[in-house]
């Protein structure tokens, strides 16, 4: 949807910072590399890139919202066309605080707002148009959408932007002023509007520019004077296709500069583009990047990294010859909750899980997460995203909440305050009296630590590109983990936690004297996926996508992340397989597969799960080896998702994944877990025999029978498990608050499994034990008609069977 060209940045200064004190050039946002400087002159000079005082509070943030709304929301589309009846924007219960309150408690400290997309419809009522929202009968003419959102986002606390796309499908219609050729005319910002007025505001602007750019310019000082202060303004890079406009750039960043001087800019005047809509960040991800073109005036003007935004590498030291100057570019990540950017009816929001790795790809890479969450079209967030983003807000504060290293006690051998490091302070930092040391914390007792954490004091530039982080194991330091660069942030999550009394940060390599500002120790998840770094095999191997990377750790689903497998291309090979050696037999709860998301994910569709204590007969295929006496199956028809959860519920040492028929077999990663010990909260409830969840289909009405369903989001698919005084668990659907009842209380076989007003009676009372769900009062266990989507619930005698067995996996708290 969203191509860049242009940010632009106020502030964009050289500013003055606290360095080690044998640095030799001056700190700034841009500097000079001449064509005679050397490398190693290259390299000091990248050191001490730094970020304007506005750039350093925008990385601070560090979790931003995009909230897209607008015509499209109510079309049910991404892109209008700019002849759009200003009337279909009627929101029947615009509830501006409810997204700024959800944002709020969920962690997000700003929030950017669509005030023009594409189609070009205001959603202000601007004195330069009458394509606004003052056009709709919406509260008869007198609304103000962009008002009532800056209203409540500064209400409870949030810093807000603006996005005002340059494109405009409605003024590139027939009479428009987009690309209509017109003369550039000289006038001043603002100019008198339809209505005979001028905004007021505390500055004009001489400009000579033609009518599109007068009209954009004016409704940019409308935005940046009538509505507070601003701390983004985003340029999108979209164009349309039957018209061609130049933009006045210098004149845009002189508006912005004068009118809102805190303000940062998307797109390459002083924040970039990461290169994809995932929100995924590259493993070394620098912020100190080269460009070319003159360094005069390169902090006031769009500007592209040497090679564009999309390469892997785009500020290593190897890149560092092509440049005329290096300038402070941070990235930011942007990415949604749901499917599209606008509200679709159906669309339900990212599972906390993925939620949660997009934390550890974005604010864990040193860039900032721009996560869009698009209301509904009575102007909502959708009780789902709601919801979800409470659970996430929840995630955030129990796993950073506590850090075990800053309880402990820090010491170093080389140079620098340790103390500092572990304070909890952003703007103290330890240096050592190189480019290389060792931070050793003793936690005072053995802690289980499941991920680390570092960050440089930005202030002083980026400067680490190698580091290590080690565990003591009570006679030797062991390696954990390693990475190159850090930044703001930098988040390593382990596979398996490990338990440990001292951690130590080593930096192996920086650019200068490096700033710790932070070196942190969190438990994490303390979930041990059992087939990470097992040994993994496949049937064939092509493209490099070796077996491996399937169990990597990685569930990056493009396989320009370098982490997918990839059997025999072109796809001649009749039933290919994966499998992976867990090394012994394990109890299995789930184990979840990561298809790819960039393309060709209808490859991993039709495919089998195997399970065996014993090794498979790879030349079996999917039919002879579900007969294999000792092998447990399951045979998934649909296309598997990023993950598809699949019960397992029993032990085993190995496990296989096998497409059916001649297809291509692509993973993006394999993860085995144990059985979820269960406690309060809310969980999916999945078939062993189906791998579909248990679902609620009648909304709110009592006695809706519930059914079975392939596996989604939504809420009507999460149940919260509630403990009683008698060992029962009480399990209400989240969606609609009833109870999961048998109906009438009937202890026969084949009765009714439904939602009923939650009464606390024997008949919503439930055992959980060893993968089956038993009613308290009739004994008999929850049972699924068949594999079917829509296949009832029943109780039934418990005959050992695969649709009497379940899988929880818990979703929230």
């Amino acid at each position: 949807m969203k191509r860049r060209f242009l940010a632009v940045a106020a502030c964009a200064l050289a500013v003055a910072v606290a360095v080690p004190a044998n640095a030799a050039v001056a700190p700034a946002a841009v500097i000079a590399t001449p064509s005679s400087d050397t490398l190693a002159q290259r390299i000091e000079k990248a050191a001490n890139v730094v970020p304007s005082p506005a750039q350093l509070a925008w990385q601070k943030r560090e979790q931003t919202a995009f909230i897209h709304f607008g015509p499209n929301t109510f079309n049910g589309v991404e892109w209008g066309d700019g002849d759009e009846d200003p009337n279909v924007v009627n929101p029947t219960a615009l509830d501006t605080d409810q997204w700024a309150s959800t944002l709020k408690t969920a962690g997000f400290q700003q929030v950017t707002f669509t005030a023009k997309h594409h189609d070009g419809f205001l959603m202000y009522p601007s004195k330069y148009s009458n394509h606004t929202i003052r056009e709709s009968s919406w509260r008869n003419g007198t609304g103000d959408i962009v008002r009532e959102f800056a209203d409540s986002a500064r209400k409870y606390g949030l810093k807000i932007g603006f996005y005002l796309s340059p494109a405009d499908l409605h003024e590139a219609l027939a009479g428009g002023r987009y690309g209509n050729a017109s003369a550039s005319t000289a006038v001043t910002i603002p100019e008198v509007g339809l209505d005979g007025t001028r905004p007021s505001g505390p500055a004009t602007f001489d400009v000579v520019a033609d009518d599109y750019n007068r009209f954009f310019m004016n409704t940019l000082y409308e935005l940046l004077t009538q509505y507070g202060q601003v701390d983004e303004v985003w340029f999108d890079g979209a164009n349309p296709t039957n018209a061609t406009q130049t933009y006045d750039y210098a004149d845009w960043v002189r508006i912005v500069r004068t009118l809102q001087p805190g303000a940062v800019m998307f797109g390459g005047t002083d924040l970039r583009w990461v290169g994809n809509e995932d929100g995924v960040a590259r493993e070394s991800e620098y912020s100190a990047l080269p460009f070319q073109g003159s360094a005069a005036g390169a902090a006031d003007r769009p500007t592209s990294p040497v090679g564009g935004e999309y390469p892997d590498d785009l500020g290593s030291d190897s890149k560092l010859g092509a440049a005329d100057f290096l300038k402070w570019a941070p990235a930011e990540c942007d990415a949604r909750i749901q499917p599209g950017w606008f509200w679709k009816a159906g669309n339900g929001p990212k599972t906390l899980n993925q939620l949660k790795d997009l934390y550890h790809t974005s604010i864990g890479r040193n860039c900032v997460l721009l996560l869009n969450t698009a209301p509904d079209n009575t102007g909502r967030l959708p009780a789902d995203v709601v919801t979800r983003l409470g659970e996430f807000g929840d995630w955030i504060r129990s796993y950073y909440g506590t850090d075990a290293a800053r309880t402990g006690t820090a010491t170093s051998t080389d140079g620098g305050t340790a103390a500092n490091a572990t304070d909890g302070g952003y703007d103290t930092a330890w240096s050592p009296t190189t480019t290389t040391g060792t931070l050793t914390v003793d936690l005072g007792s053995p802690t289980t630590v499941g991920e680390f954490g570092v960050q440089e004091n930005i202030a002083a530039g980026q400067r680490v590109t190698s580091f290590a982080v080690d565990t003591w194991n009570g006679t030797a330091w062991v390696q954990a983990t390693t990475a190159t660069t850090v930044g703001y942030r930098r988040l390593l999550k382990l596979a398996n936690p490990i338990t440990t009394s001292k951690v130590r940060l080593r930096i192996l390599a920086a650019r200068a004297v490096p700033a710790i500002s932070s070196f942190s120790a969190y438990a994490g998840d303390q979930v041990t996926n059992l087939a990470y770094g097992r040994p993994a095999t496949q049937s064939t191997t092509a493209w490099g996508g070796d077996a491996g990377r399937a169990v990597d750790g990685n569930t990056n689903g493009s396989w320009g992340a370098g982490s997918i497998t990839h059997t025999s291309d072109p796809a001649t090979e009749a039933n290919p397989w994966w499998q992976v050696d867990l090394g012994s037999s394990r109890p299995l709860g789930t184990v979840n597969i990561f298809n790819r998301t960039d393309c060709c994910s209808n490859r991993l569709t039709d495919y089998w799960v195997f399970a065996s204590d014993t090794p498979f007969t790879t030349s079996k295929t999917p039919t002879q080896q579900a007969a294999t006496a000792g092998v447990w199956s399951v045979h998934q028809t649909t296309q598997a998702g990023a993950p598809t959860t699949i019960p397992v519920g029993r032990s085993a040492r190995y496990l296989m994944v096998q497409q059916s028929g001649s297809q291509i077999l692509s993973l993006a990663e394999f993860e085995a877990y144990e059985p979820t010990a269960l406690t309060n909260g809310v969980y999916t409830v999945t078939s062993v025999g189906s791998a579909k969840n248990l679902d609620n289909p009648g909304g709110t009405t009592t006695g809706t029978q519930l059914v079975q369903w392939t596996q989604h989001s939504g809420t009507n698919q999460q149940w919260r498990f509630t403990g009683n005084a008698d060992g029962t668990y009480t399990i209400t659907n989240v969606a609609s608050g009833l109870c999961v009842d048998v109906y009438g209380g009937s202890t026969s076989a084949g009765a009714a499994v439904i939602q009923w007003t939650c009464t606390n009676g024997a008949n919503q009372r439930w055992r959980v034990t060893d993968g089956t769900i038993t009613a308290a009062h009739s004994s008999k266990v929850l049972t699924i008609a068949g594999n079917n989507n829509l296949d009832a619930a029943t109780q039934a005698t418990d005959t050992g069977t695969n649709l009497q067995r379940w899988a929880l996996t818990r979703v929230g708290a």
